[in-house]
């Protein structure tokens, strides 16, 4: 599975918020990762408990599927990574 230790992190994000602790966790995954079950409950678990949580989702431009929805709470950037 693609996306299973996202659930871990925004666990571990959650518990930071719980103890009041200033620390941001943050997820790595392939755009891929997007259309899984796993990542869709972080996502809306995140959101609805105001995780404190960085999701960097990159492309290695081999897949197609749909960008964050607009609707979200989470404000999303594109980066091109050539030119950092």
């Amino acid at each position: 599975p693609i996306a299973m230790q996202i659930l871990n992190a925004v666990g571990e994000a959650w518990t930071s918020k719980l103890k009041k602790e200033k620390s941001v966790s943050v997820i790595y995954c392939e755009k891929q990762a997007l259309a899984e079950p796993e990542f869709q409950e972080a996502y809306n678990f995140a959101v609805l408990f105001k995780v404190p949580i960085i999701f960097f989702c990159y492309n290695k431009q081999l897949v197609c599927s749909k960008s964050a929805s607009a609707s979200s709470r989470f404000s999303v950037s594109r980066v091109d990574g050539g030119d950092v």
